[in-house]
């Protein structure tokens, strides 16, 4: 017998192997941690952590011992890249007499803070979701973790007893620096899959709502960003096919940046979706990627005109509003009149004719 076979064979198909080692864990089995924090503009505390969930190196080995038994085995490289260590890891899973391997790995810089048992660890992680394990938390939507500060009265108060995690750091939030100690609960998987299933099924009734015609159509104004979200072009971000859940956060946070930028409250937002969809949603996290999108390349344009505006040519808001009204020849006297009149072309048509401006204002004193 070839000492590289295992005694005993696998009695389970691979696609067998592959659904028992991609099956969720329980909520005891997933850690959760905060890495970027958001202003909370629906509940009672000030602050918002995005949850991330992972799973740690043993609960991986027990799956793999689980379903594999004896007949799964791990190895580890180390290769110097320039100023950086890649350092990986190779599992095989010996199935239907032959050896399965799938490699991965993390970085590591040279006199890091990140050492050998970490990095063990993060590999094999990186390594198992090659096989399914862990995959299951790729697809969660974004998971919003209320933060009751430590030197907040109100936020003692309303502090739930089961707040039995602690987060403290520097977060950026809206463009600031904000320093935050605080408790959180700890998530539980088979409440947020509930609801995101829940909430997955509510949506798609309404879509086959949308599709019949309504007895007394009213006629939406039509704007360039304009989305449709009938079952054929809706597309959940939980979707493989569509973004990832890294992305969609990406997207929510660049939308919360906005409306920090413009004055605009998210839950008096609402009006703001008739510019870019034909559905309101009650939550921005609640909309598909597609809209957000839209949502984003309406108001970041107007964004970037105050921001740079003041900082870069140092003028006021309603200057600003000025040099647009020029450009789209109608006057512009609030945010709302830039509403899907204002995209990338015009904003550099502005900056450009400032430019101008100033620069003739130079010569003039020269």
């Amino acid at each position: 017998m070839n000492a590289n076979q295992p005694q005993t064979q696998q009695v389970l198909s691979q696609k067998e192997v592959l659904e028992q080692l991609s099956r969720p864990f329980e909520d005891h089995e997933i850690e959760w941690k905060i890495e970027n924090v958001i202003q909370n503009y629906y509940g009672k505390t000030q602050y918002q952590g995005i949850g991330f969930g992972y799973i740690d190196a043993r609960a991986i080995q027990r799956r793999l011992n689980e379903v594999c038994g004896l007949n799964w085995s791990s190895s580890y490289q180390a290769h110097l890249l320039d100023q950086v260590i890649l350092f990986e890891c190779t599992i095989g899973i010996y199935v239907n007499n032959e050896w399965i391997y799938r490699t991965d790995g993390v970085e590591l810089e040279i006199g890091g803070i990140e050492r050998g048992k970490s990095a063990y660890s993060n590999a094999l992680k990186r390594a198992a979701v090659h096989f399914g394990i862990g995959h299951f938390l790729y697809e969660l939507d974004t998971v919003y973790i209320d933060i009751y500060q430590n030197d907040k009265t109100d936020e003692k108060q309303n502090c739930p007893s089961n707040a039995d995690k602690y987060v403290s750091g520097n977060f950026k939030v809206n463009g600031n620096k904000v320093s935050i100690k605080g408790k959180y609960v700890t998530p539980k998987y088979s409440e947020i899959i509930k609801k995101q299933n829940n909430k997955k099924s509510k949506q798609g009734n309404t879509s086959q709502q949308q599709q019949k015609p309504p007895s007394n159509p009213q006629r939406l104004p039509q704007t360039q960003n304009r989305v449709t979200t009938s079952n054929k072009q809706q597309r959940n971000h939980s979707n493989s096919s569509g973004p990832t859940p890294g992305e969609y956060r990406n997207m929510v946070n660049c939308i919360f940046e906005c409306f920090a930028r413009l004055g605009i409250t998210p839950e008096n937002a609402h009006h703001l979706y008739s510019y870019v969809d034909s559905h309101v949603y009650e939550r921005i996290d609640e909309a598909p990627f597609e809209v957000l999108q839209a949502l984003f390349a309406m108001l970041n344009p107007i964004k970037l005109l105050l921001e740079l505006g003041e900082s870069t040519f140092k003028l006021d808001q309603a200057t600003m509003f000025n040099y647009a009204s020029h450009l789209l020849n109608e006057p512009i006297q609030k945010i709302s009149h830039l509403f899907n009149k204002l995209d990338k072309k015009g904003l550099n048509i502005i900056f450009d004719r400032i430019r101008k401006d100033q620069r003739d204002q130079q010569q003039d004193y020269a």
